[in-house]
């Protein structure tokens, strides 16, 4: 089977939904585990200014994105390996299939 990642994305792990209860867990925890290390990583989600109080004064990058609009999520699941997402009420993710085609959303409940 080829390889379909032939492109560096710049971010390893990106973590939506960042500035729900949750998400801010998660940020406090991969900031604490990985700040310092080469695992390239950043929050996103759909309201910046929250996402900039979560991040606060910890060199994070925030990332926005709509979760109604498919366009713009299809442009953050380009810019990372893994979406880890933190919208625990949603307890959906993304996947990309194997021959590289448009993001899925696939719902585990």
């Amino acid at each position: 089977m080829p390889n379909t990642e032939t492109t560096e994305r710049p971010y390893d792990i990106i973590v939506w939904g960042a500035s729900g209860f949750t998400g801010q867990i998660v940020v406090d925890y991969m900031h604490r585990e990985y700040g310092g290390g080469n695992l390239r990583w950043a929050v996103a989600g759909r309201n910046p200014a929250k996402l900039e109080s979560v991040v606060g004064q910890r060199d994070i990058p925030v990332l926005t994105a709509d979760s109604h609009d498919s366009d713009s999520l299809e442009k953050l699941v380009q810019q990372a390996r893994v979406i880890w997402e933190a919208q625990q009420q949603h307890r959906e993710f993304f996947t990309r299939r194997g021959d590289g085609a448009r993001p899925q959303r696939l719902c585990l409940s």
